[in-house]
């Protein structure tokens, strides 16, 4: 008797498979090796063809061939592994919720919202100075948390997901924040006090003329060697900050507060090291004061 052969199933080629995509909400991640072990769990896992694990955004972004599993079925071999993971339809809480430092003023609103809104795959941001806040609403087939927190930072600003388990941390970042802040007012006082007091005190006191008629060299009194030494650290050392954020804010044709400081600022100090040189250069006994 002769047995006719069984058919094979027929082999789809892997551009045939129409694959599905899932996005999963995964909780008790703590470190790189967390992800690495939910990526080898899910990548041996037949049917799977893609994983893509976010530790910052505790996401899972899984392609999959829907006729072999289904969305509960990735749920619970994460659950397996000792996680907590939970489906995200698509179209649903494709939205970030940042806690964004060093806006000060609505200018700084305006330059994040118009930044981000010209990202691929943000669909709305809305951005509050108040509570230093920002919700991003966006296409997870586009863009993603750190692209979203990255765009933010080369703004100049600082961004971390704002998370109610994280308030501590967010505190805490307000906190150093605040003593960083502290310490440069210090310094700066510390250095802008005594050229106040040269400019606009010492100089009607008798006993301190010696200070703006002794000259170092012609052009170049006592007085204005001492309020050059000074104002400089202040103007590179504490105000490079404001350098830097302006610098980013122009890159993205866009002027905010830090704008307007280092422009002031530094015109004023170009003028004032301008008027020295050519009082040394001329070998004036004093510095021009504009009166003839």
């Amino acid at each position: 008797m002769e047995l006719s052969p069984i058919p094979s199933e027929p082999v789809l080629n892997e551009k045939e498979i129409k694959w599905n995509k899932a996005v999963f909400s995964v909780s008790g991640m703590t470190c790189a090796s967390c992800v690495s072990t939910i990526e080898s769990c899910l990548s041996a896992r037949q049917g799977v063809y893609s994983v893509s694990v976010g530790l910052i955004q505790e996401r899972a972004e899984v392609k999959f061939d829907p006729a072999i599993l289904t969305e509960k079925d990735i749920a619970d071999e994460i659950e397996s592994v000792g996680f907590t993971a939970h489906h995200i339809p698509f179209g649903e809480n494709n939205q970030v919720r940042l806690h964004i430092m060093g806006m000060t003023c609505s200018s700084c609103v305006n330059i994040i919202e118009s930044a981000l809104s010209q990202e691929p795959g943000v669909v709305n941001v809305v951005v509050n100075l108040a509570t230093e806040t920002g919700n991003v609403t966006y296409d997870p087939d586009h863009t993603g948390t750190r692209d979203i927190i990255k765009a933010v930072e080369d703004l100049g600003f600082t961004a971390r997901p704002a998370d109610d388990k994280n308030d501590d941390a967010q505190r805490e970042d307000q906190k150093e924040e605040l003593m960083r802040l502290r310490r440069s007012l210090i310094v700066s006082i510390s250095f802008a006090l005594p050229v106040f007091l040269l400019g606009m005190v010492l100089h009607k006191i008798s006993s301190f003329s010696i200070l703006f008629y002794v000259d170092l060299t012609p052009g170049l009194s006592l007085a204005n060697f001492i309020m050059l030494a000074l104002t400089t650290p202040i103007q590179f050392g504490i105000g490079k900050r404001f350098y830097i954020n302006a610098y980013k804010a122009l890159k993205h044709k866009s002027a905010n507060m830090d704008v307007l400081i280092s422009l002031g600022t530094t015109c004023a100090y170009v003028y004032s090291v301008f008027i020295i040189i050519v009082a040394i250069h001329n070998n004036q006994s004093s510095v021009p004061t504009g009166k003839e």
